[in-house]
């Protein structure tokens, strides 16, 4: 995949897991859905020795869970 879309690949997983825990209906597995769409991409950098590109991606998944939450709840 394209580094560059990387980011916008885990923002949108991150939502899909929240829409999918839903449907799905068991709470339980809202933290697996979650670690789900970003855990991959870290895996795939700190792989290629990428340290740096893990973290900024797991920061960009932490952001994510934050504003879907957030959203989630309010709605």
């Amino acid at each position: 995949m394209n580094p560059a879309l990387v980011p916008a690949a885990i923002v949108a997983g991150t939502a899909l897991s929240y829409l999918a825990a839903i449907a799905i209906g068991i709470p339980w597995l809202v933290p697996i859905l979650n670690v789900a769409p970003a855990f991959p991409f870290m895996v795939a950098a700190l792989r290629r020795g990428q340290v740096g590109y893990a973290i900024w991606r797991m920061l960009v998944w932490a952001a994510a869970l934050a504003v879907c939450a957030t959203a989630l709840s309010y709605f």
